[in-house]
C-alpha cells in the first residue's frame, strides 16, 4: 500500500499543478484528474482490508472525519482544496441528491445503477422547491469504470448498489459555496435540510418513543407540530417518520393535512412515494437470496416510481441488459418477500402505476 500511497501523492500533485493554472475551478476540475488519472490503478482500494492498511499509516490516519454517508468512510487525501474519499457501501443506500463540489467517481468494486434526473421547480417556499422529477439518463457503472462529477443542481442523481459490497472512489474539491447547499429530491419536491438541527432532531426522537406505548399522546403532539410549524419542518418530519404514519391508526394525520392546500398535498404525496422508493430499496438489501436481475428489478421500480419512467429506465438500460431481464426479475423479486410484504410491494407498485407492467407474462 505504500508504493501506491506515493503514487497517489505524486498523482495529487500533478493535479494540484494543473488546476492552479485554470484558477482552481471548480467547473474544470474533472477535465485535469480525468487526464491525470488515466492510467493509475486504484482497484486495490476496493478491498476494506488494504483500506485498513492505509489507515495505519499517519498520513492518512488524521485525515479522518465522521461521516454518514456511505456504511465506510475513508478520507485517504486532503490539502485543503480537494480530497479523495471511498465509499463503501455493504446494504445502505441514499436518497437523489446533487453536489456542492466537482469530481471524478471510480467504482472499484461491485456494479451500482446510477440514475439521472431532471428537476422543474414550480414554486418555491423555505427549504422545499415544488416541482416534478422524471428521469433523464440510466447506466450501469460497472467495476473499474469512471464517470464525472458535476458541481450543483444540473446532475441529481441516485445510485443503487447491486454489488455487496460495492465500493467507489471520489476524487473531489472541497464543497463550493456558490453552488449552495446539496438538495435531496423526492417526487413532487426538492428539499435541504437547514431545518434538520436539534431541536426537530429531539421531537422526532421524543414522537418515535411515544409512537410505541403512548399513541394518544403520539398523535396529538404530531397533529400540534403540523399545525405551528412550516411546510419545511414538517416535510423534514413526516420524510423521517416514514411507514408509521402510513399505519391504519395514524393515516388519517396524513390525510388531513392534505386537505389544507395544494401544497401540502403535494408534500404528502412525496411522503407516501419515497415511502414506497425506500421499501423496494430497503426489500433489496435485506433480502438475502436475491440473484442480480432480481435486484436491479426492485431498484430501477424504486428508482422510477411512476411508469413512464420505469420504461425510460429499461429502454436505456437495453444495450447492457435485456429489458425481459427487468420484467422477470421483478416477477421473481415479489415472490421471495413473504405475504405480508408482497402485498404492501404490490400495494406500492398500484400506487406507481405499475402493477399491469408487473403482471405482464414474459
Amino acid at each position: 500500500m505504500e508504493k501506491l500511497y506515493k503514487e497517489i501523492e505524486s498523482t495529487m500533485s500533478r493535479i494540484e499543478s494543473k488546476w492552479q493554472k485554470i484558477n482552481y475551478s471548480t467547473d474544470h476540475f474533472p477535465e485535469v484528474v480525468w487526464k491525470e488519472t488515466s492510467s493509475l490503478d486504484l482497484s486495490a482500494l476496493g478491498e476494506v482490508s488494504n483500506q485498513l492498511k492505509l489507515l495505519d499509516m499517519p498520513g492518512v490516519r488524521f485525515q479522518q472525519q465522521r461521516s454518514t454517508f456511505s456504511d465506510l468512510y475513508v478520507q485517504i487525501f486532503h490539502n485543503g482544496r480537494f480530497m479523495i474519499e471511498i465509499l463503501n457501501w455493504w446494504g445502505g443506500h441514499v436518497n437523489v441528491h446533487d453536489h456542492d463540489f466537482s469530481a471524478v467517481q471510480f467504482q472499484l468494486k461491485g456494479d451500482a445503477l446510477n440514475v439521472v434526473y431532471d428537476f422543474k421547480a414550480e414554486q418555491e417556499t423555505g427549504a422545499l422547491r415544488f416541482g416534478s422529477l422524471n428521469v433523464r439518463e440510466s447506466e450501469i457503472w460497472k467495476e473499474g469504470g469512471r464517470s464525472i462529477v458535476r458541481p450543483g443542481d444540473v446532475d441529481p442523481h441516485s445510485v443503487f448498489h447491486i454489488g455487496e459490497p460495492t465500493t467507489s472512489l471520489l476524487i473531489r474539491t472541497i464543497a463550493t459555496p456558490r453552488y449552495g447547499a446539496q438538495s435531496n429530491y423526492f417526487p413532487t419536491l426538492a428539499a435541504h435540510y437547514y431545518v434538520s438541527n436539534d431541536i426537530q432532531r429531539k421531537k422526532l426522537t421524543a414522537l418515535g418513543l411515544l409512537s410505541r406505548k403512548a399513541s394518544k399522546e403520539f398523535r396529538m403532539n404530531l397533529e400540534k407540530f403540523l399545525d405551528t410549524q412550516s411546510l419545511s419542518e414538517n416535510f423534514f418530519m413526516l420524510i423521517k417518520l416514514g411507514s408509521l404514519l402510513l399505519q391504519e391508526d395514524y393515516s388519517d394525520i396524513l390525510q388531513n393535512y392534505a386537505d389544507k392546500g395544494s401544497l401540502e398535498k403535494k408534500l404528502v404525496d412525496s411522503v407516501v412515494l419515497n415511502n414506497g422508493i425506500d421499501f423496494f430499496k430497503t426489500k433489496a438489501n435485506e433480502t438475502s437470496d436475491l440473484n442480480y436481475d432480481e435486484k436491479l428489478a426492485a431498484f430501477a421500480v424504486s428508482a422510477s416510481c411512476n411508469l413512464g419512467n420505469l420504461q425510460k429506465v429499461i429502454s436505456q438500460l437495453g444495450n447492457t441488459v435485456n429489458p425481459e431481464r427487468i420484467s422477470s426479475g421483478l416477477k421473481s423479486f415479489l415472490t421471495k418477500l413473504d405475504s405480508g410484504d408482497q402485498a404492501v410491494a404490490e400495494g406500492y407498485l398500484d400506487i406507481f402505476g405499475m402493477a399491469e407492467f408487473a403482471n405482464e407474462k414474459v
